[in-house]
């Protein structure tokens, strides 16, 4: 699909104008809910969702008891839906949704939403030094995405203070490891943030995190509701009715990244970082283990048998055929801080990496799934059979290198 001039100018002025009437996140939060709030049926009196949510605004909390419980689906969706100042969207994998009663007046005063954890988080990176095995990581943590008092319950954050805790308690746990039939032992949350810096229902709770994050909203805008599918609808409409990103592309990328990872810190490497689809692995950094070039050759042979098995369970469900692609350089390279005042990343530079880089990009030339260069070769403790590729011109080096078609 290909826009014309004038259909890129269309699309940029409808998206400028649209975060044009947006001066505070809370603003574009706002708008957002109500295009999800204002089809919602009116209630008759007294048969509304709001009749079972907590409305007493004279009840001390040392009058208060409280129990969690699990409610149907969609009950909890829509109340959560009329509560919550934003608009709670799903996330893959582990879903847990409970809600949380005051027995006296048996009414709900507040919402939590379990789930897997994200994949990669940077406050659980400080936290753990370093990312996690993160296949252990989600057999063993769960995230609470959505954290919510109902008013005036949560007034002075009150509410979101017990409920963080409840997440927390052995009640919730023995919950969660019954369903999901494992032994959690780590919650983390995002929700804890309030709409200024220095309000937050992370006061007072410092005695029971072990993180406090970052309370400003420091992310990207998504589209709202409306403008959303009106320019799906339009991108689709020249793509030949086609949607221009498949259904399953997501979770693909996922699990895809999950199952590399999870290869990666088994033999010793750590992850640098992930650049679109890719993975970008190191061995030997901060400090050498002595095998590191055999070290990701074992990762290589892991990756493959992975990637054997899913594509096993792909191609009995019919799912296209996933093209997975490993280059292998070894060299010397920078390891540190890089950056600005702004922004700092603990990462590896260099020559290394570049060619590293190229020569990932070679395997589709070359036609081969594997490729290393003859520095790695030469320092594998195994005679490893490979076809010879020579004189392979590098893009960007004057040097010409070999390398070696590896059959895993």
């Amino acid at each position: 699909m290909k826009l014309d001039r004038q259909e890129a100018f269309d699309v940029a002025h409808k998206l400028i104008m649209y975060f044009n009437d947006f001066k505070r996140i809370d603003d574009y939060f706002r708008a957002r809910k109500i295009e999800r709030v204002k089809n919602l049926p009116v209630p008759l009196p007294g048969f509304g969702l709001e009749d079972d949510m907590f409305q007493n605004y004279d009840m001390h909390p040392e009058d208060m008891n409280f129990k969690v419980a699990v409610i149907p689906t969609k009950t909890f969706d829509a109340m959560l839906e009329k509560t919550a100042s934003f608009s709670p969207d799903e996330n893959p994998g582990k879903t847990h949704k409970t809600v949380v009663y005051e027995t006296t007046t048996n009414t709900v005063v507040g919402f939590i939403r379990f789930g897997s954890p994200l994949i990669n988080s940077k406050p659980r990176n400080d936290f753990l030094d370093g990312v996690p095995d993160l296949d252990i990581f989600n057999k063993r943590a769960i995230m609470g995405f959505n954290i919510v008092p109902v008013q005036p319950f949560g007034y002075n954050y009150l509410g979101g203070k017990l409920l963080a805790g409840i997440c927390c308690s052995h009640d919730s746990r023995r919950m969660l490891n019954k369903k999901y039939d494992t032994e959690f032992c780590l919650f983390e949350t995002t929700s804890l943030y309030g709409n200024i810096k220095g309000a937050s229902m992370y006061d007072g709770m410092r005695p029971f995190l072990r993180y406090k994050g970052d309370t400003q909203s420091k992310f990207l805008l998504t589209l709202g509701e409306e403008i959303y599918f009106e320019l799906r609808d339009w991108f689709e409409e020249r793509n030949d009715g086609e949607p221009l990103i498949h259904k399953g592309a997501s979770s693909r990328k996922l699990k895809y990244q999950t199952k590399m990872v999870a290869a990666v810190f088994q033999n010793g490497g750590s992850v640098d970082k992930f650049i679109g689809d890719s993975v970008m692995a190191t061995f030997g950094t901060p400090v050498s283990r002595g095998n590191d070039a055999q070290n990701a050759l074992n990762c290589i042979r892991q990756m493959q048998i992975s990637m054997r098995e899913w594509e096993k369970e792909r191609s009995d469900k019919d799912l296209p055929v996933i093209k997975h692609r490993v280059g292998v350089h070894y060299g010397s390279c920078f390891v540190g801080n890089v950056g600005s005042e702004d922004r700092v990343e603990f990462t590896v530079i260099g020559d290394t990496v570049n060619v590293a880089s190229r020569i990932c990009e070679a395997c589709k030339e070359v036609k081969s799934d594997v490729l290393m260069s003859d520095e790695v070769k030469l320092r594998l403790s195994e005679n490893l059979p490979t076809e010879e590729v020579k004189n392979f011109e590098v893009r960007g080096r004057d040097k010409k290198i070999t390398l070696h078609k590896l059959t895993v």
